[in-house]
């Protein structure tokens, strides 16, 4: 029984990892300002974020062609038995309906399955990951498939950005989050909310966000795997990574950049975490706690109520 694993590079997974499991990346691309298009397939460079701060304009993201996605399904259709296509949310990303474009168009024998992971960037990945290492033992398609609907429900995101500009020129937030945000000199973390992001706790410092990350990930019963990413802070990220694998001494945890879909949305300074908990524990954690609600000032307690 083989089974093939394919998904798209906003989903962040490196490419020597995706090469190991045997995943098909599918590149996504972004327009950058008036001048042509950029491949952003492999990982970005700190000269992505330096120019888009220089323009004062975000890239458009383009989704793949759904044509690329027929000739790469019809292409391992050949010789598998099912394919397994895994995408990010579909709410803040189109790359899921191009997907399900290019199964109509795909001339392929095997089944095609397309998901809708709910998740962005490495959260989508820890999913594609899962599915992989089950396909690579030989399951059949119902069995990845299994397995990618209770990983869905153990995916946990936490990320802070130094402001909310960027999220909301992409459209992530509302604009009066951003001013708000503008007006509170705080550090924003945003997580994952019914498959887009949303504004879930604000801290005053940049340490301060960093600790919240970690105690986050720190409160989920068992991680299986994690990953922490960055625009253009590496050492930050590497010092967050190290507190979890203390945690977490069984599991693997990753550090990589973000991908150019998502991390040119966040901004220069962002950190994020991903995690995939064991028994569906990330979904305990998703919503802010009480005590944390309690915590917030005034103000910063309005900020999350119009986000």
């Amino acid at each position: 029984m083989t089974v093939r694993v394919v998904t798209d590079s906003a989903s962040d997974i490196p490419p020597l990892l995706a090469q190991e499991l045997d995943v098909t990346m599918v590149p996504a691309r972004a327009v950058c300002g008036e001048k042509g298009l950029s491949d952003i397939a492999g990982l970005p460079d700190h000269q992505v974020y330096e120019q888009m701060m220089r323009r004062h304009a975000l890239p458009s993201a383009v989704e793949p062609d759904p044509n690329v996605f027929a000739q790469v399904f019809s292409r391992l259709g050949a010789e598998a038995d099912g394919i397994v296509s895994v995408h990010s949310a579909s709410k803040e990303h189109c790359i899921h309906k191009a997907a399900l474009q290019g199964k109509e168009l795909a001339k392929a024998r095997c089944r095609i399955e397309i998901v809708d992971s709910g998740a962005f960037s490495m959260g989508c990945g820890l999913l594609v990951m899962a599915a992989a290492r089950e396909a690579g033992k030989g399951a059949d398609t119902d069995q990845v498939m299994e397995v990618v609907r209770k990983s869905i429900r153990s995916i946990a995101f936490r990320v802070f950005v130094d402001n909310l500009r960027h999220a909301v020129r992409g459209r992530h937030l509302p604009t009066p989050v951003g001013m708000l945000g503008a007006a509170l000199r705080k550090k924003p973390v945003l997580s994952m909310q019914d498959g887009a992001l949303g504004l879930t706790e604000v801290r005053q410092t940049r340490e301060a966000a960093k600790q919240c990350l970690c105690d986050f990930v720190s409160g989920l019963e068992t991680v299986e795997e994690a990953a922490v990413l960055y625009t253009t802070t590496p050492e930050e990220a590497e010092a967050v990574g190290f507190h979890l694998r203390k945690h977490f001494p069984d599991a693997t945890i990753y550090v990589a950049e973000f991908g150019p879909w998502l991390g040119l949305h966040l901004g220069p300074g962002a950190i994020g975490v991903a995690a995939r908990a064991r028994n569906e524990a990330a979904s305990r954690v998703r919503q802010m706690p009480k005590r944390a609600a309690e915590s917030l000032d005034p103000l910063a307690r309005h900020w999350r109520s119009i986000a």
